[in-house]
């Protein structure tokens, strides 16, 4: 019987459509040595994967104190029945459990030295730089999600959830924009700006501009309050600029730069863009602004 973490694991492998073209990576809270075989023998799924030393299938490998005095960048690894386990000595030791990949050709990684101050290369089995750079997606994912987490504190273990989705959505989503962004030689926002962007579009897309002018009521109006002065809003974005919906002009006492034209100088101003275009007979620029 597997454990929780391990039927897991084994239901989202079964979502993989190549599975005997594909290598699962996974930390040391799933990997086990049954189900390293599990995966091979059911889906025919390779993996590498940390390990827990009692979870190795019982490998006798060399303990941790024969393996530091040995020197950092040693190690020692055992196999059986197509799955390899494997001890190296970094700043403490790491176990690993792999069917993907084994020990040659050997390989090496940048490690920071205390004793130096600087970075030494450390040699090491040809597993270790595959782990590292397919599972550093992951910490790189959980990082961006934890910067600017969505506070979702509730009774009910669902809105939380929630929240990390939505979290884990924009974040992978920043992550396609500043690859494009990359391919097109433009500067990417950082990812502060690109939330508030995202916030901003879907607060504002197909929904109708504010009513202007004064409610009908025989009530004096409300004193006025003085709020303190916040941060600018974002720089409207494509998806509200060009929804057709609610963009009325509206006269202003002071004039502003147009938003379209290079030299252009009006008194009119879109009601939900918040911007001065010229409305006139010779330039229209609000049409032309609002247009694909």
């Amino acid at each position: 019987m597997l454990p929780l973490g391990a039927k897991v694991v084994t239901t989202l492998c079964k979502t993989i459509q190549q599975p005997r073209l594909s290598v699962v990576f996974f930390d040391n809270f799933f990997t086990s040595f049954k189900l390293v075989q599990t995966l091979q023998t059911s889906l025919g799924v390779k993996c590498i994967g940390t390990v827990r030393p009692n979870r190795t299938g019982g490998a006798p490998l060399m303990t941790d104190k024969e393996l530091i005095k040995t020197g950092r960048g040693s190690y020692d690894y055992r196999s059986a029945e197509g799955v390899i386990a494997v001890k190296w000595c970094d700043n403490k030791c790491v176990n690993l459990l792999s069917n993907a990949s084994g020990i040659m050709p050997l390989s090496t990684v940048k490690r920071w030295c205390k004793e130096s101050k600087q970075k030494i290369t450390v040699p090491c089995p040809s597993l270790i730089p595959a782990y590292n750079q397919h599972m550093g997606g992951i910490d790189l994912s959980d990082m961006l999600v934890h910067l600017y987490k969505t506070p979702a504190k509730s009774r009910r273990w669902y809105i939380p959830l929630f929240g990390y989705i939505l979290d884990l959505s924009i974040a992978n989503s920043w992550l396609v924009y500043k690859r494009d962004c990359g391919l097109l030689n433009e500067k990417a926002k950082p990812l502060k700006r690109f939330r508030l962007a995202v916030a901003h579009s879907l607060s504002q897309v197909k929904k109708p501009a504010s009513k202007v002018g004064r409610p009908f009521s025989s009530s004096p109006p409300p004193p006025k309050k003085h709020y303190t002065p916040r941060p600018s809003l974002p720089k409207q974005q494509p998806d509200v600029r060009y929804d057709s919906l609610g963009h009325w002009p509206l006269h202003c006492d002071k004039r502003g730069r147009c938003n379209y034209c290079p030299r252009g100088v009006s008194r009119w101003k879109c009601q939900k863009c918040n911007v001065f275009l010229c409305l006139n007979a010779n330039q229209d620029c609000f049409a032309a602004f609002h247009q694909k």
